[in-house]
């Protein structure tokens, strides 16, 4: 089973196949094998959001660029959110907690593939169809791997989870916004402005 569109476990598998068959090669051999084939690579992902919630992160991002006198965009947040997904599990390693948050915020319609579709009608994709708003994402090869690990992790609990990467990105994501909107969050800019 595969984790996300990129299927970052399957490429960590090739680039340990990769290492091992370089361990006779010679020193240049390794040194272009390493500009080629960088060993943290970084990964885009693609994820979904309802577009009401997307408008409302773009506006959130503008205040966190007022305040930064920079540019700060969607894809910064979604990759700060990822990061304190990961920070909370590191500390605490609860995987019946994070199944129980993907479940409770399952945005996707169970139609709808675990990961986004490819459904293309006259050149738009389904999601932006039924009114969602694309967001990418860059990652570090690292991060992402975490990712997939922990619903790896999870499927040996919980065997009939069909969750994947882009489904934690898109969950945390619209979690992070949907209780901003509602006034959840105190000091919201200063909370994400503590991972700039």
């Amino acid at each position: 089973m595969i984790f996300s569109a990129l299927d970052i476990i399957g490429k960590e598998k090739g680039i340990l196949e990769n290492r091992k068959g370089l361990e006779a090669a010679g020193f240049w051999e390794r040194i272009t094998n390493s500009f080629f084939c960088p060993r943290n690579p970084k990964h885009t992902f693609t994820f979904y959001v309802p577009e009401y919630l997307f408008l409302r992160s773009v506006s959130f991002c503008e205040d966190i660029s007022e305040e930064l006198e920079r540019k700060f965009e969607t894809k910064d947040l979604a990759k700060i959110l990822y990061e304190d997904f990961l920070e909370h599990f590191k500390k605490k390693n609860n995987l019946h907690e994070v199944y129980k948050k993907l479940t409770i915020r399952d945005l996707s319609p169970s139609i709808i593939k675990p990961f986004q579709t490819e459904e293309i009608y006259k050149g738009v994709l389904f999601e932006e169809q039924r009114g969602f708003q694309k967001v990418k994402v860059i990652l570090s090869h690292q991060q992402a791997l975490k990712g997939e690990f922990i619903l790896r992790d999870m499927l040996d609990i919980y065997q009939e989870h069909q969750f994947t990467l882009e489904n934690i990105l898109e969950i945390t994501y619209s979690n992070f916004i949907d209780d901003y909107r509602k006034g959840l969050i105190k000091n919201p800019i200063e909370k994400i402005m503590q991972y700039i």
